[in-house]
């Protein structure tokens, strides 16, 4: 015979993990379970690392309690979820207490926007919401504000998760990149193929795919064409593949793999990158603006076991993107070669 109560309080929790999914994509519980699967940890110390107590990851864990109410603490677990994908499996332990400690050092402060001068009159159509909020924030923090705001206000939420979203090309702003030759290409798009696009979701132009080293912003390209040419200019060209699979709020993404990562680094650091931040990818699946009540929540990855061939850049692109219909169109402005090592 059940307690008096038990029902009501089994309602109650049903109800607070589908108010999770509304807000999160999902019930915490499960984020927790595979953040703590994937790193091969303690939900303990997944709190620790959030900077929130055991009791209080618990409750959320349950379903007892709904939201997290500290956007520091929701920050730090949207960072985390995101570089989790860089984890190789089996996690190795050096790896992931390097990956905690740097989450746990993370810090949610706010900053009042920078805007300079020469650009305080520019007519409204000369950018996109998405390009002023990258240049404000990080993408942790525009994550955090796309759950908060999601329930209410669902058109902004997803401006904010575009632009929380790493492989996302700014308008009008120059963006380093390389591009895939096209047996790689066609490997993926193989892989791929079985996706299709879920509902709620649109698949990227194989013919658009490529691997973004760095964004600019609102950057002068002729000066960042020059400093690339003298950074990267006949610079080695690492050997590459495609692999695996990830995900950035908003975005399904393809891993790509370095046969000598601190060859990739050492080119990312060359074009105005940082190491750290940099996570190497290929775009698959984009959320629509409007995804619609039926979106899938979490499209699967058939790509996820890929191993495409290895192939080695002929050169790093300097690429400004233009809003055009269903996606961007991305115009070239400068090319510099890369060196095959040895020659």
């Amino acid at each position: 015979m059940a307690e008096p109560g038990a029902d009501a309080l089994r309602s109650r929790i049903a109800g607070n993990r589908e108010r999770q999914r509304e807000l999160y994509g999902a019930p915490l519980g499960d984020h927790v379970r595979r953040l703590t699967s994937a790193l091969g940890i303690s939900q303990s110390r997944l709190a620790r690392t959030l900077g929130i107590s055991p009791a209080m990851l618990s409750q959320l864990v349950s379903a007892r309690r709904v939201k997290i109410g500290d956007p520091a603490v929701l920050a730090r677990l949207l960072l985390l979820d995101q570089r989790c994908h860089a984890v190789r499996v089996p996690p190795e332990p050096r790896a992931v207490d390097a990956l905690l400690a740097d989450v746990a050092r993370a810090r949610w402060q706010w900053h009042a926007p920078r805007v300079p001068a020469q650009r305080a009159h520019r007519e409204p159509h000369s950018g996109t919401a998405a390009a002023a909020l990258r240049g404000i924030a990080e993408p942790a923090r525009l994550a955090a504000a796309a759950v908060a705001l999601g329930p209410g206000f669902p058109e902004l939420a997803e401006v904010l998760r575009q632009a929380a979203s790493s492989a996302g090309s700014l308008t009008g702003a120059p963006v380093h990149r390389a591009v895939a030759p096209a047996e790689a290409v066609a490997a993926l798009a193989a892989a791929t193929a079985p996706a299709g696009e879920p509902p709620g979701w649109r698949a990227v132009d194989p013919a658009t795919w490529h691997v973004t080293l760095v964004f600019h912003g609102e950057a002068d390209a002729g000066v960042l064409a020059r400093r690339l040419d003298g950074a990267a200019g006949g610079a080695p060209a690492p050997r590459l593949r495609i692999a695996g699979a990830g995900a950035f709020p908003g975005v399904r993404w393809a891993g790509v793999e370095a046969d000598d990562p601190e060859a990739l680094a050492r080119l990312v650091t060359a074009a105005g990158g940082e190491e750290e931040a940099f996570v190497p990818h290929v775009t698959v699946l984009r959320r629509r603006r409007r995804p619609g009540p039926g979106a899938h929540p979490d499209p699967p990855a058939p790509w996820a076991s890929h191993r495409g061939p290895w192939w080695r850049p002929a050169e790093v692109l300097l690429v400004a993107s233009e809003p055009a219909r269903g996606g961007s169109r991305y115009r070239p402005v400068h090319r510099v070669p890369l060196a095959e090592p040895g020659s």
